[in-house]
């Protein structure tokens, strides 16, 4: 389930695009990357992530956070598997700030998403969606 969010509020600190849980991940290609910082997470499955000449694997309890406009594509690993995923894109002042915070360069893998991170988007869903 996918949720695009309306952009009337030009002025928030933190504005969300798009979010998605239970997500059946099909091949995105992005040759101009996408407008906003994108946080995708793998639920189940394997996916891979392609950035210049980086393939990054993105295994069932792993996240990824991208930065606006870097050229990307994503897929299953095998036409044979589902790759499941959640994720959620944003912007905003405070996400710049975030991302700084986070010392973020292009893109950060990350490994083992503890609980509360791997969680967070199963359980503010409802809650996001009703705000939408």
């Amino acid at each position: 389930m996918s949720i695009i969010f309306n952009s009337n509020s030009d002025n928030l600190p933190l504005k969300f695009f798009d979010i998605g849980i239970n997500w059946d991940q099909h091949k995105i290609y992005r040759p101009n990357g996408f407008d906003y910082f994108h946080w995708l997470q793998t639920d189940s499955g394997m996916g891979i992530i392609r950035i210049g000449n980086q393939r990054i694997k993105l295994n069932s309890g792993q996240g990824f956070l991208m930065r606006p406009n870097i050229p990307h594509s994503f897929f299953p690993d095998s036409n044979k598997s589902e790759w499941q995923t959640s994720f959620i894109t944003f912007e905003g002042t405070a996400a710049s700030e975030l991302v700084e915070f986070l010392n973020l360069n292009d893109y950060q893998l990350y490994n083992h998403l503890d609980i509360s991170l791997g969680t967070f988007i199963r359980r503010n869903f409802n809650t996001l969606q009703m705000s939408n």
